[in-house]
């Protein structure tokens, strides 16, 4: 017997619950685990679940195994024809995936000899780590005639296996010991008192941030303005040796915290970045790629967005992946500083430039920029000639320009000049911009013209969540940089807590850089982890103890600490849509100071506790300015001309993680909802009122008065509000005194002058006075007679009847309102509002409805379209565009409604011809049309964020919500419900180009043939094939995400009927970040032929024919079969094999998959040693039956393939990545000439040149090493 103390755990894992009336309680295998049980337990053994006790909740299992799989040394999973029936092994497996120190065994307790690779589920292959290759059988009558060898067996590979473990567990309690004593000695040499251990948590503002690392940050109080920030850091000044025997890395790097918190990792971070680094590869190859074309015909826009959602890590991997990467490759790159664009983005662009041109003073550089559209890509260029290499220009969090706060002219300017240095014909500068998915609409819309719309569209980059292993990487390696290591399953514990988390990379970084601080010697605790878990996660758990401390635990002032605090949050978040997509603020320290000396130094106080957190982030920088204005001269004393630098300090919030995870700032930020839009506005006016260089009485326009006063005053009483606030509203109230004086002199004397301005006014609008269709004051004389760009003000609903309504000029009509203003279709006559090519018009706050056309939709736009807060409903046309039609020009819709349109063709809401189309905020519902019944895009392109395709149908084609034919679908952030189409693609359908879905809904559409939810097909007619990238949305019908492909249905069912997605889904659907939808096997660059590959004439002896897959399931009592995934992710000779899915009448798949082989057997049923070959993945019909061949070996390596290229005159295997086995292709000698597949029989014969008629077998399409070479016997 072996001691108590020792006692070994197990985890059975059995069908311990009923399927359903077919499958009762009293399976085979919970039998076996009745009599296993009882027989461990005799021998000292404990197992888990007790089998005699109640089942546990499918809803409870998987948390319930987590907990247990602590505790356990195995895995005991029961194999019967029970196993594969039941949910609960896939779950169990899932998390036991996160434990590669617990050990899975397999006992076959019932079925067949031949049924075994049948029976063991599918999520078993999967797993290669630590899942044991012997296998105990012991079937029979388990209860009177049990296989006690090979029970006995099991017995002694379990007590073996605990013996070695609990040797690594002493082991390991050794080193850590002498880790920390290694530790504490060498801390004790390099400082002056030893680092006491942590038994409690203490109070943080009181206790050292980092083991051998102290950082102290301050602000003098908020009423003096002029603080130094920089940090005083003590660092330790080398490595500490150690003999510890355990495995650490030659390079151990100490001096470095290995974890970044909340922080973006940064160049000098890079020995540290992990789980990037393909991604940074490939980015890089393109950078240089593109960097070695010159002329802009060429395609040589050296522009690359990097797009994704706040939290997936954009910063980190352009500064400490693509960077370095690229440097590592040419060594002539250079990145100039980092870029921010805040509220004043060409002031950070001469910031930026001014370390390069110090002789030129910031605003100096920043009004050359103004007025110069070339001038930054002067300077950009000088530097790099003065360097003698190429120039990364960097702009991070690029969705800044798009705030409020950055006017129009600014935000066009500063675009213009990225433009201009990004498309240089002289190719020395690259520009990369990082920007929140959600805003991607808005950079196309600014973006200036088609050309430069359509390569930037085609070179953003997306970047998805990370996956479990790379996020494994995430947390091991960086320890074995730092020479520390984890104790227990404390990375098994992580993983598992961040699973389906949004904010998995921050988080993760934040609890890992908790650790750090907290470890114990070089061991990151259990301990210290359970202390830093909350109910409602690490960083929220840690932002409330500070929040306590330095506001509730006080003593003095609670209330008002509370209301400061809350005061200084709220001015550090821009909330537009909701507070899950509200973005951080950098705000000049300037602004944030409170009227009052007292509460400056609690502001003082409670910055100062966030930033020692690392929750805040101070930056301290000095700005050079050139004194020309007379206020300014003689605020500083200094002459006009000279030279000034000023110091300005800006706060903001370390990552946005934060405002998602923290409660109590979430709670601040639902509570000031309601008067949100009075804090943004005084915030802005009062910034724009101080940031005025003229005397008071100058700024009348920038007063508030009536109403709004009253309503700012109201609100300044509830809350707190800024020193430049409190002075802007007590300036209003003083204008407001004076206003009736000033009215009075102005109506006594200056009668004329009111008129000049009344002139000057109605020469830049229009106001329509008359209903009728034309005539004097109507709104069809107002837009042939308005001078370009008037606004004209539309009050009443105008029906036409006479003739187009066309716009020949730059125009904005704006309604009072969808209920009031409206430009309305008699439903009589075939008419239309027109916008001419190369006119911007804005139509907003207008009711657009019953019109018709005949040969155009009621609105066909050919120039710049911009639709703002307009109900366009119930039209129709016999055509295309149903509700408005785009073509070949830029359209965009904001915040519309568009509904019960009707189209003959194709657009029942939105259809797009070769242009540009932008949806935004708006909603698509209940149109019509024969394909596209919501939307219907064209060669061109379509951006469609925020916004719900809802109850469209596609009466008589394809697309219920949306079609897209040869053009390109960006999605984001957007629901597809409910809609409808008469053959494929109820919810999207895409045939020909490239589409993205990110963060998406879709849902409960349906199909009349294939593809309920999703399709994507090839367009044969013009040969262009299809691929769809999803992102952040799980394709999968049982996923608990916000954003999901489910529950859509289909009439006939596609090749994967529980996703209703027609196309080929590559890579594993239980991937929740990362999907890929191809219309067929391949995924090329346009122009790349596919492998050759056909059937091999052998002759009879050899060649048997075709088998039906069909007709083999239909053997096994199913209705059809199509081809799967393979039983492994992993390619096996001797395992691996195409398989086969079966589906009954109602489309339900065979809870197992067949080998191939086994339909040749049922074809050929008296061919002895017969083989299947797949001559087309994509061909169901293309099973190929041999016999009398044999197996030479696997087909494809790098280095084989290399050799094979070069041998065809290319210069070796083309080096992008390869998911499947149809990915290898050979790379040209020539620039011009795109990689092209190969014959992988032609290179079987070139690697076994001594067989005759040697031939390729693909084993596993979804390997790239799924190939073998086969030859005659």
């Amino acid at each position: 017997m072996v001691n108590d103390s020792l006692r070994m755990k197990v985890l059975l894992s059995f069908s311990h619950a009923p399927i359903d009336v077919d499958h009762p309680f009293a399976s085979e295998d919970v039998n076996a685990a009745f009599y296993l049980q009882d027989w461990l337990h005799k021998r000292n053994v404990e197992s888990w679940p007790d089998v005699n006790q109640d089942t546990i909740p499918l809803l409870e299992w998987k948390e319930t195994v987590h907990q247990r799989m602590q505790e356990v040394v195995a895995v005991l999973c029961l194999i019967s024809p029970e196993t594969v029936r039941t949910r609960y092994v896939g779950q169990l497996l899932e998390v036991a995936e996160l434990y590669p120190r617990c050990r899975i065994y397999l006992i076959w307790v019932a079925g067949q000899d031949d049924e075994w690779d049948d029976l063991v589920p599918r999520e078993l292959k999967h797993l290669t780590l630590n899942i044991d290759e012997e296998r105990f059988d012991i079937r029979g009558d388990i209860r009177s005639k049990p296989n006690t060898q090979r029970l006995n067996d099991l017995l002694a590979t379990l007590r073996a296996r605990h013996t070695e473990d609990a040797k690594k567990i002493a082991e390991d309690v050794r080193n850590s010991a002498q880790q920390r004593s290694s530790m504490q000695d060498a801390l004790f040499l390099k400082r002056a008192t030893p680092i006491p251990p942590i038994v409690e948590p203490i109070p943080l503002l009181k206790r050292l941030r980092v083991l051998g690392r102290t950082v102290v940050r301050s602000f003098a109080p908020f009423v003096t303005m002029r603080s130094s920030l920089s940090p005083i850091t003590m660092h330790q000044s080398s490595t500490v040796e150690t003999s510890v025997g355990t495995d650490v890395d030659m390079f151990v790097d100490n001096d470095h915290e290995p974890y970044k918190g909340l922080d973006p990792f940064t160049q000098d971070d890079t020995a540290f970045f992990f789980g990037r680094e393909q991604l940074s590869d490939t980015i890089a190859d393109r950078i240089i790629s593109s960097s070695q074309t010159h002329a802009v015909s060429e395609g040589a826009i050296r522009f690359f967005s990097i797009i994704g959602v706040s939290g997936s890590g954009k910063s980190s991997l352009v500064m400490a992946g693509v960077i370095p990467h690229l440097q590592q490759q040419e060594k002539n790159w250079l990145c100039l500083d980092v870029v921010r664009p805040q509220e004043s983005p060409l002031l950070q662009l001469a910031t930026m430039l001014h370390s390069y041109f110090p002789h030129d003073s910031n605003n100096r550089l920043r009004d050359k920029l103004r007025q110069d559209p070339s001038s930054l890509l002067g300077y950009t260029e000088t530097i790099a000639r003065r360097k003698k290499c190429k120039l990364i220009l960097y702009i991070d969090q690029f969705e800044e320009l798009f705030m409020p706060a950055v006017d129009a002219d600014t935000r066009k300017i500063f675009m213009s000049h990225l433009e201009h240095v990004a498309s240089s014909s002289n190719g020395l500068v690259t520009v990369i911009v990082s920007l929140r998915t959600e805003f991607q609409d808005e950079f196309l819309q600014n973006c200036s013209g088609r050309i430069i719309r359509e390569t930037l569209l085609a070179q953003m980059i997306h970047i998805a969540g990370i996956d479990r292993k790379d996020l494994r990487k995430v947390i091991e390696e960086p320890a074995k940089r730092a020479g520390i290591s984890f104790e227990g399953d404390l990375v098994s514990e992580l993983l598992y807590d961040i699973r389906d988390q949004r904010d998995a990379l921050p988080l993760l970084e934040f609890t890992l850089s908790e650790l750090y601080a907290q470890r114990d010697g070089r061991v990151l605790t259990q301990r210290a982890y359970t202390q830093l878990r909350g109910k409602n996660g690490v960083l929220n758990k840690y932002a409330d103890r500070i929040y306590r401390e330095v506001v509730d635990d006080a003593g003095v002032e609670i209330a008002r600490r509370q209301k400061i605090a809350r005061y200084l949050f709220s001015r550090l978040v821009y909330v537009n849509d909701s507070i899950d997509t509200a973005t951080k603020r950098q705000v000049p320290k300037d602004e944030l100071a409170l009227s009052d000396q007292a509460g400056n130094s609690i502001l003082a106080e409670i910055v100062n506790a966030f930033v020692n957190a690392r929750l805040l982030v101070a930056h301290s920088s000095t700005v050079v300015y050139q004194e020309k204005d007379v206020e300014d001269v003689e605020n500083t004393g200094k002459k006009e001309g000279d030279v000034v630098g000023r110091e300005t300090t800006t706060i903001e919030i370390a990552h946005e993680a934060l405002i998602r995870e923290w409660q109590q700032l979430r709670m601040w930020l639902e509570d000031a909802a309601v008067d949100r839009p009075i804090e943004q506005k005084l915030a802005a006016d009062s910034h724009d009122w101080a940031s005025d260089p003229r005397k008071l009485y100058k700024k009348l326009q920038y007063y508030y008065s009536g109403r709004e006063l009253n309503r700012a005053l109201v609100w300044s009483d509830k809350n707190e509000v800024s020193r430049v606030q409190h002075s802007f509203l007590a300036a209003s109230k003083l204008f407001g005194l004076c206003k009736f004086i000033v009215i009075v002199l102005l109506l006594i004397g200056s009668v004329g002058g009111l008129a000049v301005v009344q002139s000057e006014q109605t020469s830049k609008s229009l106001q329509v006075t008359s209903m009728s269709d034309s005539g004097p004051g109507s709104l069809r004389a107002a837009i042939e007679n308005a001078p370009p760009e008037t606004i004209i003000h539309l009050a009443s609903k105008v029906v036409l009847t006479s003739d187009d309504l066309v716009f020949k000029k730059d125009v904005t009509v704006t309604g009072s309102g969808v209920d009031s203003a409206a430009i309305l279709g008699d439903g009589k006559h075939s008419l239309s509002i027109m916008i001419s090519p190369d006119v911007t018009v804005t139509l907003q706050n207008l009711e657009i409805a019953n019109g018709y056309s005949d040969l155009n939709s009621f609105m066909t736009n050919k120039g710049d379209l911009t639709l703002n807060n307009c109900y366009i409903h119930d039209n129709e046309t016999d055509s295309d565009g149903g509700g408005v039609a785009n073509s070949g020009g830029i359209l965009s819709i904001i915040n519309t409604k568009i509904m019960g349109n009707k189209a003959a063709r194709s657009g029942g809401g939105v259809f797009t011809d070769n242009g540009i189309t932008t949806i935004t905020q708006s909603n698509i519902t209940k149109n019509t049309s024969s394909s596209g019944g919501g939307v219907y895009s064209r060669l061109g392109s379509a951006v469609i964020s925020k916004s719900n395709i809802e109850d469209n149908v596609a009466n008589d084609g394809d697309g219920g919500g949306i079609s897209v034919f040869n053009g390109s679908l960006v999605f984001a952030a957007s629901t597809v419900y409910q809609n409808k189409a008469s053959t494929y693609g109820g919810g999207i359908s895409v045939i020909g180009g490239e589409s993205t879905i990110d963060s998406a809904i879709i849902q409960d559409n349906s199909a009349g043939t294939y593809g309920g939810g999703i399709s994507v097909i090839k367009d044969t007619d013009n040969g262009k094939s299809s691929l769809m990238t999803v992102l952040n949305t799980p394709v999968s019908p049982g996923s608990n995400s916000r954003y999901s492909i489910a529950n859509n249905r289909s009439a006939q069912v596609s090749k994967d009927a529980t996703l209703d997605v027609l196309g080929i889904v590559l890579g594993a659907v239980q991937n929740e970040s990362t999907v890929q939808i191809t219309s067929e096997e391949h995924n090329y660059p346009q122009g790349s032929p596919a492998p050759k590959f056909s059937a091999v004439d052998l002759g009879p002896t050899y060649y048997k024919g075709v088998a039906s897959i069909n007709a083999f399931c239909q053997a096994q009592n199913y209705s059809y079969g199509a081809y799967s995934q393979p039983p492994t992710a992993t390619f096996n000779a001797t395992s691996d094999d195409i398989q086969i899915q079966c589906y009954d009448q109602h489309n339900q798949p065979s809870p197992t998959t067949f080998d191939a082989q086994k339909v040749c057997h049922l074809q050929y049923p008296k061919v002895s040693h017969i083989f299947d070959r797949v001559a087309d993945f994509n061909d169901q019909t293309a099973l190929q039956c041999y016999s009398n061949v044999h197996l030479l070996g696997p087909a494809i390596t790098i280095a084989n393939a290399n050799a094979y290229c070069k041998n065809q005159s290319d210069v070796g295997v083309d080096s992008n990545t390869r998911s499947t086995a149809y990915d290898w292709r050979c790379k040209s000698a020539s620039k011009d000439t795109l990689p092209a597949g190969f014959s992988v029989a032609d290179m079987c014969q070139s690697i076994y040149p001594k067989s005759h008629n040697a031939f390729d077998r693909l084993t596993n399409f979804y390997s790239p090493d799924g190939w073998e070479c086969w030859a005659p016997d």
